[in-house]
């Protein structure tokens, strides 16, 4: 039983990380520039 929602999430993280990736993925994800999400974020934290 604990096999089944563990595969079920490992799916949707992986499709997650895929779509919009953490800040640690986001050099990774050749779609958006890293530097430019990082800045908006950073923005966004500071306010």
């Amino acid at each position: 039983m604990n096999e089944k929602p563990e595969k079920a999430k490992s799916e949707t993280t992986g499709k997650d990380q895929e779509k919009r990736p953490p800040a640690k993925d986001k050099p990774q994800a050749p779609k958006k520039k890293p530097g430019d999400a990082a800045r908006k974020m950073r923005e966004m934290f500071k306010g």
